[in-house]
């Protein structure tokens, strides 16, 4: 984070905590035209004027891995996590690993392309993505959706927790990584899709 205003976030977010984060259990979100290259903050709130709880910056590959940091939970260090986005048969897969309780071990989640009842639910169109928590049985804890761009030109999509994902004993941290990994995704497909058509 090279610039005056990325340097005051990265400080903000070391004196943030994740105590007082609550997302609803089924969402939408917009952007604001500009998307931007080589930085997304989280903040705890509809103005730059909350808490900043998450930061992702693109790391090496273009985009192919991304560094996240995450607000602490009272008492504990800054959390730093890792997204990496990798081909999935005819598609892209972005996975993320990390602790669920203090002192666990990591595990695996990953956001794929579907078009699941989960995701047909959030009622913005028949594809989206589903994170999946990778294990024996693959489980669906969070499904998202892009929005028509006919019914409003600034609205990014839908985003909602489902099964154990939506009843909160994953964590505050794991509700954060698994919003800003999405909308990491959503901007990065933003991107391609502005780099596509200035070519064009």
């Amino acid at each position: 984070m090279g610039s005056t205003e990325s340097k005051q976030v990265e400080s903000r977010l070391q004196q943030a905590t994740l105590a007082n984060v609550k997302f609803p259990a089924k969402f939408s979100f917009w952007y604001n035209s500009k998307v931007h290259i080589g930085l997304l903050i989280l903040y705890n709130g509809p103005t730059i004027d909350a808490e900043p709880i998450g930061v992702i910056r693109i790391g090496s590959k273009m985009g192919w891995h991304d560094c996240v940091e995450l607000a602490a939970q009272p008492g504990q260090p800054l959390i730093r996590e890792e997204l990496r986005c990798h081909r999935n048969g005819w598609s892209l897969a972005y996975t993320f690993a990390m602790s669920l309780a203090q002192g666990s071990l990591p595990e695996r989640f990953e956001w794929r392309s579907s078009s699941s009842d989960e995701v047909k639910s959030l009622g913005e169109g028949l594809g989206g993505w589903k994170l999946v928590r990778l294990g024996n049985e693959d489980e669906i804890v969070a499904a998202a959706s892009e929005a028509k761009l006919t019914k409003c030109l600034t609205k990014a999509g839908a985003f909602q927790f489902v099964g154990r994902g939506a009843s909160g004993e994953f964590g505050e941290a794991w509700a954060v990584m698994a919003v800003a990994s999405f909308v990491r995704l959503w901007q990065r497909r933003m991107q391609a899709a502005i780099s596509a058509s200035s070519v064009a």
